[in-house]
């Protein structure tokens, strides 16, 4: 298959590497792939240095800007046709409305595909159900929760709304030694680097340092805790636009030698490998969270938020602990649980579990085999009446 990937995003966050773990899985099982994204985005240079193709003639930019359109839409038509794709597949808002648009003033030849990465809610109107039900051949939800979010908008064809949640690099993990002595030297060096005890308690939370991804809720849980665990200590991984409102609630809250910024790193394997716990703390929009299935991977306990996809991941529960959003005093309670050694055993039953799951269900090979299935079955059906023209004829 000849299949084009699009995404509006120019910065760096979850869905931009699905896009990437996708389109480099998808190549790697044979198929040709075009990655459609604004010039000098952080995907367009990642793409560059997977060796995937990419193309960098739109903008992709937010909000009515008629110029801007006019020339995305004459560049998207341009490499469609260059590309002639079998399949086109919109990760983001933007470029599927531009997407939108193209096919229907040039009547591309491919199937549409949309991958819905978010839990915003779908308003109930007759624009989404045509868009969601409709317009596209498919629309993947990145987790149940969403699916069903989607079909309460009133979908004409609930048939072509499906679930398949994000997925994880199989190598995910396989860096990390596994015989205890090596694992204890790692969490060694981890304390050390950010001059923590080597008793340390060690919590992690991954991601953009933003409201919605609960880094103040962390902070109010691990504030209620600090004097009955004075071992405890938090790394908070990642950038964003939040930074100095974040240092200045941690420093008002006395928590400067407990939490710990860490900004950008590139060796997520290594700190995630090195803590107690690793917890998703987001208070919104958060819909499939490759952390929480990163830590599962390295048999980390989790906590996370009962946020969009995560109840799924979890299993319910029984694969780490399940609270809920924007809730200091449960987090500290399910922080307290996970750290308390009367527990191990079934903290224990429950990492081999979250293990087990992951390699079942999220790893990339699984998740690129699913996709094409979608794809298979989508361009049989746009072929099912073409061929019974053709025999008619």
């Amino acid at each position: 298959m000849r299949i084009a990937f699009t995404d509006f995003h120019h910065g760096w966050g979850g869905q931009a590497y699905q896009v990437l773990l996708l389109a480099e899985a998808l190549r790697n099982r044979g198929h040709e792939v075009l990655v459609i994204i604004p010039h000098e985005s952080d995907l367009d240079k990642r793409c560059s240095s997977a060796g995937i193709a990419t193309f960098t003639g739109c903008q992709f930019k937010r909000g009515f800007r008629p110029a801007c359109l006019f020339r995305d839409i004459k560049a998207l038509a341009s490499s469609f046709r260059n590309f002639n794709p079998d399949v086109i597949h919109c990760h983001g808002s933007q470029d599927a409305w531009q997407t939108l648009a193209v096919h229907t003033l040039t009547r591309t030849r491919a199937v549409l595909i949309r991958t819905k990465h978010n839990s915003y809610p779908v308003a109930p109107h007759a624009f989404n159900r045509w868009l969601y039900g409709s317009a596209f051949c498919r629309t993947i939800a990145v987790a149940e929760n969403i699916r069903e979010g989607i079909l309460s908008a009133g979908i004409r064809h609930p048939e072509r709304v499906v679930t398949l949640h994000a997925g994880l690099p199989d190598g995910f993990g396989k860096s990390i030694p596994t015989e205890s002595e090596k694992i204890r030297t790692l969490r060694e060096e981890v304390r050390n680097e950010f001059d923590l005890p080597a008793q340390a308690q060690l919590i992690g939370l991954v991601g953009r340092l933003m409201k919605e991804k609960g880094q103040e809720v962390l902070m109010q849980a691990v504030n209620l805790l600090k004097d009955s665990h004075p071992d405890l200590h938090v790394l908070l991984i990642g950038t964003g636009g939040q930074y100095d409102q974040l240092l200045a609630t941690r420093d008002g809250m006395g928590l400067n030698d407990r939490v710990h910024f860490t900004l950008f790193r590139n060796d997520i394997e290594r700190l995630t490998a090195a803590l107690d716990i690793s917890v998703l703390a987001a208070t919104d929009c958060d819909a499939s969270s490759t952390v929480l299935k990163e830590a599962m991977s390295l048999n980390i306990p989790v906590i996370g938020t009962n946020i969009g996809g995560t109840r799924e991941i979890i299993d319910n529960g029984n694969c780490g602990r399940l609270i809920p959003a924007d809730d200091a005093k449960t987090m500290a309670n399910a922080i307290e649980w996970t750290l308390n050694p009367d527990n191990a055993k079934e903290k224990a039953e429950q990492v081999k579990r979250a293990q087990e799951r992951v390699d079942q269900l999220y790893r990339m090979h699984s998740v690129a085999q699913s996709t094409e299935a979608i794809y298979e079955q989508a361009l049989q059906e746009k072929r099912g009446p073409q061929a019974k023209q053709e025999n008619a004829g």
